[in-house]
C-alpha cells in the first residue's frame, strides 16, 4: 500500500470500521467464546482515528501526498458522561469513615491520591515501588495500554501501602475487585454521608479533579494519569472551569430581602 491509496474513500472506510466491525476482546468474560468481544469504546475509537489523522498530516505536509484526503471528514467525538467524583472534604470524610473490607479502603484511598486504575492497583508488586531521594515513585506498565509510567505519589499515599514486603509480593494482597466490595464501598460511601453513586473508578476521576482544582497544568495531569491523547484529559478541565465558576457568581443580587416580602 502506497500513499496514492490513501484516498477519502479509504479514510471513511477506516472511520466506518472502527464505528461497526472493530472488536475487542472483553475482559470482563474469562472464557474464550463467541462473545467474549465487544465494540470499541468512544475513547478508543477516537485514539485509533487520531493516529491515522496525525500519519497522514505529517505526509501531506512533508509533500508526499498531493492532496489531503482527510478534507471534509470529521473524526470521532468522545461521549461527554458524567464523571462522578468526590470533593477533598469527601474524600476526607471517607477516610475517616469505617469499612467493612480495610483492603478495600486502602486500595480506594490510594486511587484517590494516585489516579490509578484498580486493574493496575491489583496488578501491583513491591519491585515496582523506588525510592527516588524523597519521593517514592512506582514504574510500571498500565494493564490497560501498556504504556510505561513513572509516579511519583505524595506521602499520604505511601501510607496507604502498608509495610514493605518482599519484591515479589503484592502491595494490595488479595484486592480483586468484586460485586462485594462494590456495594461496599457504597455502604462506606454512605457512612461517611455521601450520596453519589460512586464506583472504584471514581477514584481515578477524584484524583484528576484535586489535581486541576488544586493548580496542577494539564500537561502534568494527562502525564499523572497516562493518557495518550490530551483531550481525554481537557475533560476534566471542563469539568473544573473557574472560569465559568467566577463568571457564574458576577451577577448583582436582584432578588428581593425577606424583609421586603413583607
Amino acid at each position: 500500500m502506497t500513499f496514492r491509496d490513501v484516498t477519502p474513500e479509504f479514510v471513511q472506510g477506516f472511520k466506518d470500521y472502527l464505528d461497526r466491525t472493530a472488536r475487542v476482546r472483553d475482559k470482563r468474560k474469562k472464557a474464550a467464546t463467541t462473545e467474549d468481544r465487544k465494540p470499541l469504546s468512544s475513547a478508543s475509537k477516537v485514539s485509533y482515528f487520531n493516529k491515522l489523522r496525525a500519519c497522514i498530516n505529517q505526509a501531506f505536509e512533508d509533500g508526499m501526498m498531493p492532496r489531503n484526503p482527510l478534507r471534509g471528514i470529521e473524526g470521532f467525538k468522545v461521549d461527554e458522561r458524567e464523571r462522578v467524583y468526590l470533593t477533598l472534604d469527601e474524600v476526607k470524610a471517607m477516610a475517616a469513615a469505617e469499612c467493612k473490607y480495610p483492603i478495600l479502603k486502602r486500595a480506594f484511598m490510594f486511587s484517590c491520591l494516585t489516579g490509578l486504575r484498580k486493574s493496575d492497583i491489583e496488578k501491583m508488586k513491591w519491585k515496582e515501588v523506588r525510592q527516588q531521594g524523597e519521593f517514592t515513585r512506582i514504574v510500571f506498565k498500565q494493564k490497560k495500554t501498556g504504556g510505561q509510567e513513572y509516579i511519583d505519589i505524595n506521602p499520604q499515599a505511601v501510607a496507604y501501602m502498608g509495610e514493605r514486603r518482599g519484591e515479589e509480593d503484592h502491595v494490595f494482597p488479595n484486592f480483586s475487585y468484586s460485586s462485594y466490595y462494590l456495594m461496599e464501598l457504597k455502604r462506606w460511601a454512605v457512612r461517611a454521608g455521601i450520596t453519589k453513586d460512586i464506583t472504584f473508578h471514581s477514584g481515578r476521576h477524584t484524583f484528576a479533579v484535586l489535581m486541576i482544582d488544586l493548580g496542577a497544568d494539564i500537561y502534568t495531569v494527562q502525564k499523572l494519569l497516562g493518557h495518550k491523547e490530551i483531550h481525554t484529559t481537557l475533560i476534566y478541565a471542563h469539568m473544573m472551569d473557574k472560569k465559568k465558576q467566577e463568571a457564574a457568581m458576577l451577577i448583582p443580587p436582584i432578588l428581593p430581602n425577606d424583609t421586603d416580602k413583607d
